[in-house]
């Protein structure tokens, strides 16, 4: 890999307010994270066309945590073929793995750990307070796969005296939630930050409607989700808690997890530790250990 010299520093500017347009053209790779859901799929069709338009769309590569058996049926194999419809040639998947064991071989991965042998381990469910599902089970596998795309840059061009620049592409939306809102929808990407490469955090849809998304898709004539026809509002995982103890199947024969992880009576979700998150385990006897 060839040596990069400091780019100068810059400061992003962070709108709140006003719509945040991004020229794709001033990034060398486009990552674009997909759930395949409503707001996953409008947002390939969102900026797969504005790639095509701007001539960089050999830069756009769709990516999708897979969260194993919470997954309905078939969703990472749907995205990909969401992906391959919109034109998009390279689609990775990313998977959570364990700590290899101490005297494995360097360079070797742990055993792949899904949501729900997380949550088993763990001893309880992610909240809307204490989302460690999307730091450890989506964010934190990605990143090695980000510094990849952004090493393979510089690589190409062993010349380069910029930094690599990525654009990472994310569906949440202001009108889902409170803390949604709040989302700035353009800022750095600090985790996988380093001297010869830089990332930059976007929320394209961040001001649409529901109507929109489901419009952008739909006019695109691409699959929607078979979640949606049995009367789900949001693609989630297969089986979703509201709250804190209170799961609630999603599709036919799926089981309750409640049943399996179940917060004492009482508790309240604000009071769930976000430990995980950080490698620390919950207090003990917050939640019963799973039989």
């Amino acid at each position: 890999m060839g040596a990069v010299r400091p780019a100068a520093t810059q400061q992003l500017t962070l709108w709140e307010e006003a719509p945040v347009d991004v020229r794709l053209t001033d990034f060398d790779v486009i990552v674009i994270f997909t759930s395949a859901g409503k707001d996953s799929v409008a947002m390939l069709v969102e900026i797969t066309d504005r790639a095509r338009h701007d001539g960089v769309l050999d830069r756009v590569v769709a990516v999708h945590a897979d969260l194993g058996v919470m997954e309905w049926p078939g969703t990472m194999e749907l995205a990909e073929r969401q992906a391959r419809q919109v034109g998009i040639t390279r689609f990775e998947v990313v998977r959570r793995h364990r700590k290899p064991a101490a005297d494995a071989p360097p360079g070797t991965k742990g055993e792949v750990e899904d949501l729900l042998g997380y949550a088993l381990r763990w001893g309880y469910w992610p909240t809307p307070d204490a989302q460690w599902c999307t730091s450890d089970l989506k964010r934190t596998p990605a990143d090695p796969l980000l510094r990849r795309l952004g090493n393979a840059v510089l690589d190409r061009d062993p010349q380069r005296t910029t930094p690599a620049r990525l654009l990472l592409c994310y569906g949440m939306r202001a009108e889902e939630s409170s803390r949604r809102k709040k989302m700035l929808p353009l800022q750095p990407y600090t985790r996988i930050a380093a001297r010869n490469r830089e990332a930059v955090k976007w929320l394209p849809l961040h001001r649409w409607s529901t109507e929109e998304v489901f419009a952008r898709g739909d006019d695109a004539g691409v699959a929607r989700h078979p979640a949606y026809a049995l009367g789900q509002s949001r693609l989630v995982c297969a089986v979703h808690l509201p709250h804190a103890g209170r799961a609630r199947p999603c599709r036919p024969g799926q089981p309750a997890a409640g049943a399996v992880l179940r917060p004492r009576r009482g508790h309240h979700r604000a009071q769930v530790p976000a430990g995980a998150a950080h490698g620390r385990r919950p207090r003990r006897g917050l939640y019963p250990d799973a039989a």
